[in-house]
């Protein structure tokens, strides 16, 4: 359903269907040990990440769009005020300072 128009129309139907969700709820039970960790939020790595979105929307001109690349990263992170400021100097080192993406890393790791 989130594909919209390239579905056809017994595909929505089909899922749609009050049979379709107790056979998928059954399916994810049967077959639990196969499911996919969520991602799990990690300091440094969503740190890269906001540097590297300062970096990504000087270069390419689309500050908004890397703008909520770096909010989606602290929203993750809401009431701890220690990790939300660390973002926010990666995302300003990026945006003012950085070069390339992988002045980042350096960044990070102190170098």
């Amino acid at each position: 359903m989130a594909m919209g128009n390239a579905v056809s129309e017994s595909l929505i139907k089909d899922c749609e269907s009050n049979g379709s969700k107790e056979r998928a709820e059954k399916n994810l039970l049967k077959n639990s040990h196969n499911n996919i960790v969520p991602e799990q939020t990690s300091l440094p790595v969503n740190t890269y990440k906001a540097c590297e979105a300062g970096v990504m929307g000087r270069a390419t001109r689309q500050y908004y769009k890397y703008a909520q690349v770096h909010l989606s990263s602290v929203a993750r992170y809401f009431g701890n005020r220690e990790a939300i400021t660390r973002f926010a100097k990666a995302y300003d080192y990026g945006r003012l300072s950085a070069a390339f993406p992988r002045d980042c890393v350096s960044y990070i790791i102190g170098r």
